[in-house]
């Protein structure tokens, strides 16, 4: 079975969804509904290594259950692969959890859909942390404790203790952060040095060298990170002067742009790139599946621009009971250390560490994970402003990108 965060590819956002967001739920800010999911970055992966999917050229894991709870109807809105199928499998049945799945192709198909009448039925859904406020504020969320969700009281400080994540009444959160990851550069470890910096991405010397994955979210996102700009305030100027200076800058070195994470990890393991801009440890994992051992990821020094995505129950959630357990099967130890390792992606929960694989393990240094986001990873950003903020919009990044690909 062809599944992960890494299987569908990502479709075109354009007029459509914003006349079905319009129609439900009003004019959304400006732009959101062009902003790309993170973990979109890895659609139609599964194609790089072939028809038996990405997870089974990973460790293999079983399916392990968590502790005991209500069992009920679960109906779920997420991406494909966050449903957890497969892994869950043994959770569910010991729970007595009959789950139903509605898979989503971007972000705004979770106000579009739960705001009409048809989202009703679902208990669940997800949101990244780049919209989790927006959601709140469209009333689709409701508030969480550690009372509904225990093992909210043990993630990693961050995610505790974020706004993002906080319903804003000091004691409640909107959401579910559970898993994380951070973004970087994939190089050619046989043909050039380890890169400390995203200056060797828009060094001339290194033109026809580089790629890069096709969004106007995240290559702006890390031009800004490489700049040392402030992503919850990127102003108009900073957009239209230094951002668009160094896209431009790296637009000049590009072979190509790639529409899907197959063909990002296809240019590296073919030799056809040395540098991938918007790189990840698991695109390594993959190129070591086609033998290309090569292909490394590293996290240069201005830092990393990083994804979280999160779970939250709808106020109307038929089965809150069961929603509220799935929640706490996200992070509670052996559930958490499970899907991180069939998902390969890091948990916001360090009790999961004991229980994930050697790959997933790696992903990031949980001891530390507090100092390593401070330091190393950039996650709070804001495209959505409010009115008479200087603070640029999805739409107004999305045209940018479109005049550095022109």
């Amino acid at each position: 079975m062809l599944w992960s965060p890494v299987v569908q590819a990502y479709r075109s956002e354009g007029a459509r969804k914003r006349h079905e967001i319009t129609g439900v739920i009003g004019e959304p800010p400006p732009g959101v509904y062009t902003r790309r999911s993170i973990i979109r970055l890895a659609a139609g992966a599964g194609a790089a290594v072939g028809s038996a999917g990405l997870l089974s050229a990973l460790p293999a894991v079983a399916s392990a259950p968590a502790d005991a709870g209500p069992g009920g109807p679960l109906h779920i809105f997420t991406w494909q692969g966050y449903d957890l199928t497969d892994a869950l499998k043994q959770w569910r049945a010991k729970h007595n959890i009959k789950q139903t799945v509605k898979y989503l192709s971007n972000q705004f198909d979770v106000p579009a859909l739960l705001k009409s009448p048809t989202g009703k039925q679902f208990d669940t859904s997800t949101a990244n942390q780049a919209y989790t406020k927006l959601f709140q504020s469209f009333g689709i969320m409701q508030k969480l404790t550690p009372k509904d969700v225990p093992s909210l009281a043990d993630m990693i400080h961050y995610f505790r203790s974020s706004p993002i994540w906080q319903w804003g009444d000091g004691k409640s959160f909107n959401s579910v952060p559970w898993t994380w990851g951070a973004l970087g550069i994939n190089y050619n470890a046989d043909r050039v040095a380890k890169p400390t910096s995203y200056d060797v991405l828009i060094d001339p010397k290194n033109k026809g060298r580089v790629g890069t994955f096709d969004d106007a979210y995240n290559n702006v996102s890390v031009a800004a990170v490489a700049l040392g700009l402030d992503l919850q305030h990127i102003t108009h100027a900073q957009l239209n002067g230094p951002i668009k200076t160094w896209l431009m800058k790296l637009r000049a070195n590009l072979k190509s742009f790639s529409p899907s994470a197959a063909d990002q990890v296809n240019l590296l393991a073919n030799k056809e790139v040395d540098y991938m801009q918007i790189g990840a440890s698991l695109w390594s994992q993959l190129a070591a599946q086609q033998g290309a051992k090569f292909v490394k990821f590293t996290i240069p020094k201005e830092g990393g621009f990083g994804f979280t995505d999160a779970a939250f129950v709808t106020p109307w959630a038929p089965d809150k009971d069961a929603a509220f357990t799935w929640c706490e099967a996200l992070l509670a130890p052996k559930t958490a250390g499970l899907i991180a390792s069939n998902l390969t992606q890091a948990s916001t929960n360090p009790k999961a560490v004991p229980y994930m694989n050697k790959v997933a393990k790696s992903l990031v240094p949980y001891a530390t994970a507090d100092k390593y986001i401070s330091s190393k990873l950039k996650l709070a950003v804001n495209f959505t402003p409010k009115k008479g903020q200087d603070i640029v919009s999805f739409d107004e990044i999305n045209k940018l990108w479109q005049q550095i690909k022109a």
